[in-house]
């Protein structure tokens, strides 16, 4: 009986070593597929995170201003704070930059 129940956990754990072995492969088959931010993708996205930089001086620079009104001074926040979100970008195209050059 012993040798019995033996034999079957045996069997089982070979069953669960290639269960785990084929669940690895399929877990990279689908990681190789994913598709990936190429090079000119990520200089874009880098120019972009400039481009809002640039916009954010000029948006700070037009609320110091103090003739500009109340409606234009709301419009120059909002697109202050968007531009900040913007900037964001830099620093996503540099990972997938060095991603992509691996």
């Amino acid at each position: 009986m012993f040798w019995r129940y033996n034999s079957t956990v045996k069997l089982r754990e070979l069953e669960d070593k290639n269960l785990l072995k084929l669940e690895s492969e399929n877990l990279k088959n689908r990681a190789g597929m994913e598709p990936t931010r190429t090079l000119k993708q990520s200089v874009r996205m880098i120019l972009i995170g400039i481009f809002f930089a640039i916009t954010l001086t000029a948006f700070e620079y037009a609320l110091k201003n103090f003739e500009i009104s109340d409606f234009l001074r709301k419009v120059f926040q909002f697109g202050f704070f968007g531009s900040l979100v913007g900037i964001l970008s830099v620093p996503y195209g540099l990972y997938h930059l060095i991603k992509s050059l691996k």
